[in-house]
């Protein structure tokens, strides 16, 4: 985002500066930095596992996956009427 420092989302300042002609740079940069990274992975397979591998080690060999939700089901089931 090429925002102020500070600016709240969602708000009328955020937006003017989303839409000027610096936010629509800032915007573009952003495409550039997604588009190398990505040509990076595609070229170079090693990069992925080598993160996979910094995932793992930080995580630690104890780590188990816990969702936010709990063991409380959803607040909504369309599937259940």
């Amino acid at each position: 985002m090429s925002w102020i420092p500070g600016t709240a989302a969602h708000s009328w300042q955020a937006v003017a500066a989303s839409g000027s002609s610096l936010g629509i740079q800032g915007a573009y940069v952003a495409a550039e930095v997604i588009a190398a990274t990505t040509a990076d992975l595609l070229l170079n397979p090693g990069l992925i596992q080598t993160a996979q591998q910094e995932m793992q080690k930080a995580r630690g060999e104890t780590f188990i996956y816990k969702p936010l939700l709990g063991t409380r089901e959803p607040d909504l089931n369309y599937y259940n009427k």
